[in-house]
């Protein structure tokens, strides 16, 4: 029969250093239920220290009674099945309610058989607290995405719609499910594709947190409309891209507004400038901003001489 293998004192006592040092709570419970070793971490995790738990059965720990059974049903489930068990709960603390993950494993001597079981505790109260905060923080996102009066798409870093909101479905008629899957460059006016792609490359490539540019879009029964984009680059924590927002504010009444302005000064302009009558447009100040070319026939002056000259001052040259 071989001959015992004798303890290592440098590993006991590095192992035992550990124990001490760690931030998770340990401790040991033999098979009578009562705790062999608790470390010191037990009491900012627990709020009880060593000298509280160790030689302890489980039932006289000062702690509230339906936590005791459960802690004791769960070391009798290992030392019956053998099998290491994690479960997550949240009990009082030193410092109020906290959440732990909390993992038992059987321990076992030379001949197999469990003696007893190892405890180990985990506080996830911060990590735990940070996740209910994205959480909430994405249902607030969620409901101001999809309740905004202004058209908003999520695009992935492939251009690809990923999400849009009722009103970029109403200003773009599509339905979610039509819009989810195309590329920006899908709903683009052909003459605006470049300059989208410009704005995609500011964004993609070059790292720009946002960008803004009007532009025209094609709706799904091919009407052309006007919207004046806005798009945010949204990163995680770790500066990771996580998609852009693109906000899409409809103008296309204001761009035919402005369109049916324009040609009406053209054709004004047009008129005056041909007619045979000697006409003048002079704002408040009496200064002249247009003026017909029979200017030349009556007063003898080239209509730009006149051009942004007060016409109080007229007098023929001749």
């Amino acid at each position: 029969m071989a001959a015992p293998v004798a303890a290592d004192p440098q590993r006991s006592q590095t192992l035992e250093t550990l124990l001490q040092n760690l931030p998770d709570a340990v401790v040991r419970v033999g098979k009578d239920y009562r705790h062999i070793i608790a470390n010191p971490a037990c009491e900012s995790v627990l709020g009880l220290p060593p000298a509280e738990i160790i030689g302890k059965g489980m039932q006289e720990l000062p702690v509230p009674p339906q936590l005791r059974k459960s802690w004791a049903a769960r070391v009798k489930e290992v030392l019956e099945s053998g099998k290491t068990l994690d479960v997550e709960d949240t009990f009082e603390g030193p410092v109020g309610p906290r959440s732990h993950e909390t993992r038992l494993l059987p321990e076992r001597d030379e001949r197999g058989e469990i003696v007893s079981v190892l405890i180990v505790i985990h506080d996830v109260s911060e990590r735990k607290r940070a996740e209910r905060s994205l959480k909430e923080s994405e249902e607030r996102f969620r409901v101001t995405f999809e309740e905004a009066p202004i058209a908003m798409l999520l695009i992935d870093n492939g251009a690809q719609i990923s999400a849009g909101n009722a009103a970029a479905c109403a200003l773009l008629g599509y339905t979610e499910k039509e819009l989810v899957g195309k590329t920006i460059y899908e709903i683009t006016h052909p003459g605006d594709v470049d300059l989208t792609r410009n704005v995609s490359a500011r964004i993609f490539e070059q790292g720009e947190p946002n960008a803004a540019v009007e532009k025209r879009y094609l709706r799904k029964d091919g009407e052309v409309v006007w919207g004046r984009l806005s798009v945010s680059s949204v990163r995680d924590s770790e500066r990771r891209f996580v998609h852009d927002v693109a906000q899409i504010v409809d103008i296309t009444s204001l761009r035919q507004a402005e369109q049916a302005l324009h040609e009406r000064e053209e054709l004004q302009q047009l008129v005056i400038e041909h007619a045979n009558d000697l006409i003048a447009v002079v704002s408040l100040d009496f200064t002249i901003r247009l003026v017909s070319q029979s200017v030349r026939d009556g007063l003898g002056f080239e209509p730009e001489q006149l051009v942004d000259t007060a016409s109080r001052s007229w007098s023929s040259p001749r």
